[in-house]
This record gives structure tokens, sequence and C-alpha cells, in this order.
């Protein structure tokens, strides 16, 4: 399942996607190529720096560590599904993580097309989820 939260858009716009090894690959880089394209910043942080790779074997080098994500420093939080025991476990499994999650509702910064938070099922979902992420960014 693929999540996101967004505070504002603009052209200063600072997006995070928090993941770990054995993300699901289009989850990822869908929403990440479309926001690079429209002008965001966005940074990739898992739990060490050390290239991680989809469950269909694309990589990526991370960014940041999760235990330095500042929630104040970002507007738009995305949280890529996988395995079950892949990513999603292990993300879930920090402690700054759910600190982050929080940090996004509780600055107002909202989490779900429940409000501001809009999540997917599976990756035939991209098309929907997308659309859905760039209308409530405005882009």
């Amino acid at each position: 399942m693929l999540t996101f939260c967004v505070y504002r858009f603009g052209a200063s716009m600072r997006s995070v996607i928090l993941t770990a090894d054995k993300f699901e690959d289009m989850e990822l880089f869908v929403p990440y190529f479309r926001l690079l394209d429209a002008g965001a910043h966005v940074d990739i942080a898992a739990p060490t720096r050390d290239d991680i790779s989809g469950e269909h074997e694309y990589s990526i080098t991370p960014d940041i560590l999760i235990s330095d994500v500042d929630p104040a420093q970002y507007d738009l939080l995305i949280i890529p599904g996988g395995f079950p025991d892949g990513a999603p476990a292990v993300v879930r499994s920090i402690p700054h993580t759910q600190f982050i999650a929080r940090a996004f509702m509780t600055l107002n910064k909202p989490v779900a097309i429940d409000g501001n938070l809009v999540t997917s099922r599976w990756p035939a979902d991209l098309a929907a989820f997308t659309s859905a992420m760039m209308t409530l960014v405005g882009a």
C-alpha cells in the first residue's frame, strides 16, 4: 500500500520518501519522478545510506537517514509499499518513522483522500494515486 500526506506545494516544496530494502519499485519511482518533473525537491530516506533495491531489483541510494529526517523541513511525506516483510515492516519498526507521521498530522501537514491522506492498494492504482497526489498539491 502506498501512502502520502501533503502540507503545501510550490517551487520550494520539499518531499521525503521513507523506505527501505525491498520496496515496491513503481510505488517509489512513479511518485518520485512525477514530483521531480513538477519541480519539487525529493529526498529518499532509509535506515542506512547503503543502496536499497525494490522487489524488481531497481535500486536507489538514499539521500538521508530516516533517523535524521526533520518533519518540519518537508511538505510532503510518501511511504511506498513493498513485500510485507520488506520495506513496509522495516519502516514501521523505526520509532522515528512514527514520530514523522505524527508530526505531519500534528503540524496540520495532512495525512489522508480522507482529507489529505491518499492511499493505494497496489501498483495498478498508481495512475489514480498520482493524479490525486498532484491535485492535492495543486499541480
